[in-house]
């Protein structure tokens, strides 16, 4: 494999400079004739952003990088094939999880020598690099990285016409897969999304097509509501139960059977991929439902309440954070390369809110329903947190779940915790979109403060509207 990447490197330098590192736009291939190119698409990337590959396949380097040859370009081909290629290789070291520096080394000469360039670029086959690139980056560990490059290729997909004129099936394809990367980096990160297209939304295909288009859609609306929560300081219950009944009914689009899943290592090598894409599937589709009520969680810690909105979102958000992590555990279990890192972040956030909902639970005492289902959950969360160890998860994340772990074990034993917004004292937890919140051990004096009635809110919706008021260190209001 190396003397192969030798000689695509040393044929990239001479192309580049033969062409003094310049390709005129004349003399690139013409725009109408790159969109309708009947070259198949790169395997459009799951709702998780990862490289789907069963490790067990030697040379398999997975469908987002697509089939690798082992001989280079002609001369003569573009300079963005020289740098997919490149990309391609590095994303297939990622998995082997070895030579982690000559797969950065060769994305930094994709870079400087091609992709950066926004002339080399205007194409099919340069936006399919660029998402590449996006990926090779989440892979590393460096989501606003990422995020920085699908949102690069959308704009210039938009700049070739995609979303507005007729499109051939691989131009649609690379489309759906930037608006699906952008919303789903931009839910991730707490920004906005870039599109409002959701023409996309009933598409032609099987039942698990179907519902990746959903949860596109609802990543939209989530992101959306979100904003409005954070700018003009309103509940939002109405558009929270609208995005769940729509995560419902495309669920219910698919047979019970679909839902269901073994471990990956009972299954035959033709199996894995297909299930893989399942569980990947499945993972964002409860995703999606936890951080849909997650902030409702969190506002019943900083003000208890018994509104029902926010008591269905307690009992979805545990349900859906606990089918995140076993299918978090059964997917990374087995695939242990460094393509499925983007699925660490959703782990770390179902942990955390599966952990607020059970310390929340523990003020309520003996009517704490959620006690019969701790100890399944506790050992689900060690389990994703000694698998943590093994993988190239952020230590500060990792740090502060086991920190969590002992906050929500001390609750269960009786102690009592206030969370507010305080510079400087308690655990800190940060929310996309809703800044940051502080978890401090109260004395005696403040346990009895803290349960006079006079000191909580008039009303449920009052006790949100204080909570959101609260968190206005949101990192869009810097």
């Amino acid at each position: 494999m190396e003397n192969n990447l030798d000689c695509v490197e040393t044929l990239v330098d001479q192309l580049l400079r033969q062409r003094g590192q310049q390709v005129q736009r004349n003399e690139s291939p013409n725009r109408t004739m790159l969109l309708n190119v009947p070259q198949s698409i790169s395997s459009i990337l799951r709702g998780d952003i990862s490289v789907l590959n069963p490790p067990t396949s030697g040379d398999y380097c997975g469908r987002a990088v697509g089939a690798l040859q082992l001989e280079p370009p002609p001369p003569s081909a573009h300079p963005v094939l020289f740098a997919r290629r490149l990309i391609q290789f590095a994303i297939c070291l990622q998995q082997s999880n070895v030579q982690v520096d000559e797969a950065a080394r060769y994305v930094e000469i994709a870079s400087q020598n091609v992709t950066s360039k926004d002339d080399l670029m205007d194409s099919l086959d340069g936006l399919e690099t660029l998402t590449l690139e996006a990926t090779y980056h989440i892979n590393n560990g460096n989501p606003r990285v990422a995020w920085l490059r699908f949102r690069r290729a959308l704009a210039i997909a938009q700049l070739l016409g995609l979303g507005v004129t007729e499109m051939t099936d691989r131009a649609e394809g690379i489309w759906f897969l930037l608006l699906m990367a952008d919303r789903h980096m931009s839910l991730r990160l707490g920004l906005p999304f870039a599109v409002e297209d959701n023409n996309f939304s009933d598409p032609r295909g099987d039942a698990q097509s179907k519902l990746n288009h959903i949860h596109v859609v609802a990543s939209g609306r989530i992101i959306a509501r979100n904003l409005r929560m954070q700018r003009h300081w309103e509940p939002e219950y109405d558009e929270t139960q609208k995005i769940d009944y729509l995560l419902k009914q495309v669920a219910r689009s698919l047979p019970a059977k679909w839902w269901t899943f073994s471990s990956l290592h009972a299954l035959a090598e033709a199996d894995v991929l297909e299930q893989t894409s399942a569980l990947c599937a499945q993972l964002t589709h409860h995703y999606l439902l936890v951080v849909l009520h997650q902030p409702y969680i969190v506002q019943s810690l900083v003000f208890p309440t018994t509104n029902e909105h926010v008591s269905y979102s307690k009992l979805v958000a545990c349900s859906a954070s606990r089918e995140v992590l076993l299918r978090f555990l059964s997917i990374r279990s087995f695939h242990r390369g460094g393509s499925y890192f983007g699925l660490g972040e959703k782990a770390c956030t179902a942990i955390c809110v599966l952990l607020l909902a059970h310390i929340d639970g523990h003020r309520l005492g003996q009517a704490n329903a959620l006690e019969h289902q701790r100890p399944q959950d506790l050992t689900i969360v060690n389990n994703v947190l000694n698998l943590f160890e093994e993988m190239p998860v952020p230590n500060l994340e990792v740090e502060i779940l086991k920190k969590l772990v002992r906050i929500e074990a001390q609750a269960a034993d009786g102690a009592n915790y206030m969370w507010m917004k305080k510079r400087g004292v308690g655990l800190e937890l940060t929310m996309p979109y809703f800044g940051t919140v502080r978890c401090v051990l109260m004395s005696s004096r403040e346990q009895v403060l803290h349960q006079e009635p006079s000191l909580l809110p008039p009303s449920d919706t009052a006790g949100l509207l204080e909570f959101l008021d609260m968190l206005e260190d949101s990192p869009l209001r810097e």
